[in-house]
């Protein structure tokens, strides 16, 4: 439990420097003219740093569950006094 709240932790704490990082990047290039290509590719890159960061960790939480769900037995029916 404590490994996947340090995942957690760390994938947004990732999100957040990308963001913040991408942000300030964008406001110091507000009133460049010629920065309109370069405002393009940082605010393209951002969104896919951030894709890609959710999309590793939904991808690694969703693995984990699905093996933790194959491995465990379904639990038996109840007998409810029907016919054996």
């Amino acid at each position: 439990m404590a490994l996947d709240f340090l995942k957690v932790l760390f994938t947004y704490g990732i999100a957040i420097l990308v963001i913040l990082g991408g942000g300030v990047i964008l406001w110091q290039t507000r009133d460049v003219p010629s920065a309109d290509n370069l405002q393009l590719v940082i605010s393209g890159f951002m969104g896919i740093a951030i894709n890609w960061v959710f999309g590793e960790y939904t991808g690694s939480r969703t693995a984990r569950q699905t093996t933790r769900a194959l491995l465990q037995t379904a639990p038996s029916a109840p007998n409810n006094g029907g016919t054996k």
